[in-house]
């Protein structure tokens, strides 16, 4: 769990059943508590159970190798 200044908000893990829902939970957790977009993929891959965490951290270990960074949206879409 991480918590603000102003009120303890809980960063909930993916389960692999309905990522749409948990991503826009996890949009809500970055816009309320102001998250850089260089830190949202970072954040959001300790989150991340099963299939899910393996594509995301093959594809941050994909991109680093040519130093290209991972965007928040690719992992909204799975693009």
């Amino acid at each position: 769990m991480f918590s603000s200044k102003l009120t303890k908000l809980e960063f909930s893990r993916n389960s692999d059943d309905d990522p749409t829902e948990w991503c826009n939970r996890v949009e809500q957790f970055f816009e309320y508590q102001g998250t850089m977009a260089a830190h949202k993929v970072s954040m959001a891959s300790f989150h991340l159970e099963g299939e899910a965490n393996c594509y995301v951290l093959h594809s941050m270990h994909a991109c680093n190798a040519y130093m290209v960074e991972v965007h928040w949206t690719w992992v909204q879409t799975g693009a």
